[in-house]
């Protein structure tokens, strides 16, 4: 049985999963504040441990991260790996959708073009 097709839609989740997990973590700083390594104090840290957001954005990167790895070992790099570049159309959307970031003109057609590009390598390594 070829395990590409699901290979790909693990890879696809993952990614989706990876943008929106970036989109929480954006969120969490809203309200903690910048995280930088000179600023985390005791106090900061256990700010962002106490978020949902912050929470929920480490456990998703940890699955995300698993089904990512499932897809490399059902399928090809070349088949895969490509599925990576819908990190960013999954972030910009999150973000547009969860914490009202605006999307110009020009993003919209970036994330037109890697839905294209992605879309085009994955069938082409499915067969279609």
């Amino acid at each position: 049985m070829d395990m590409k097709p699901f290979a790909i839609l693990l890879a696809f989740l993952g990614s989706v999963g990876w943008g929106l997990s970036a989109t929480l973590f954006k969120r969490t700083t809203r309200h903690v504040g910048p995280v930088h390594f000179y600023n985390l104090d005791r106090k900061r840290i256990i700010s962002l441990l106490k978020r949902p957001p912050f929470i929920s954005a480490v456990i998703l990167k940890a699955i995300c991260g698993g089904l990512y790895l499932a897809a490399l070992s059902l399928a090809e790099l070349l088949v895969v790996g490509p599925m990576i570049a819908l990190v960013y159309p999954s972030q910009a959307l999150s973000a547009r959708f969860i914490i009202g970031e605006t999307i110009s003109k020009m993003d919209a057609v970036c994330i037109i073009g890697v839905f294209i590009g992605v879309g085009l390598i994955a069938s082409a390594g499915v067969g279609l």
